[in-house]
């Protein structure tokens, strides 16, 4: 609402003057008999607009924290502290860009699994085996039995 007219008589009497305001701009200008009406709406309005975005900003603040993912079995099937299992073809989350977890909206945080291997399953697990080429039989200290 852009402003307030007051209609004098000569004007409530000119039936041009109401059709040239209503072809301008309708529903811009209220008669002073109907803007206190008006005002309270827009009131109520802004009130419950202002409810909705506190309750908005409330459901984000029990959504605070982290979700954290494991990947378990280590095949890139990661499950996620709230339930939820997640399969990626290559890599993980981190790599693939998930930053929010999709079921609970919680910032993703990778759990470090400390007793993972540090050699890929491709290698051979010592530099013996790799020089002679022995995959593994040789228990990994590079000694080969019977």
């Amino acid at each position: 609402m852009d402003g307030v007219i007051r209609y004098t008589a000569g004007d409530a009497l000119t039936k041009s003057t109401e059709d040239a305001l209503a072809g301008l701009m309708p529903g811009h200008w209220v008669r002073a008999a109907d803007f206190d009406e008006r005002q309270a709406q827009a009131k109520q309005r802004e009130v419950a607009l202002q409810d909705r975005l506190t309750a908005a900003e409330q459901k984000l603040d029990e959504r605070s924290g982290t979700c954290e993912w494991e990947d378990e079995d280590g095949v890139g099937t990661w499950h996620s502290a709230c339930g939820v299992v997640w399969s990626f073809h290559e890599e993980g989350p981190v790599e693939n860009g998930m930053n929010f977890c999709h079921s609970c909206g919680k910032a993703v945080t990778v759990k470090s699994d400390d007793h993972a291997s540090t050699t890929d399953a491709n290698e051979p697990p010592c530099t013996a085996c790799f020089a002679r080429g022995c995959n593994g039989e040789c228990s990994g200290d590079g000694a080969m039995g019977d």
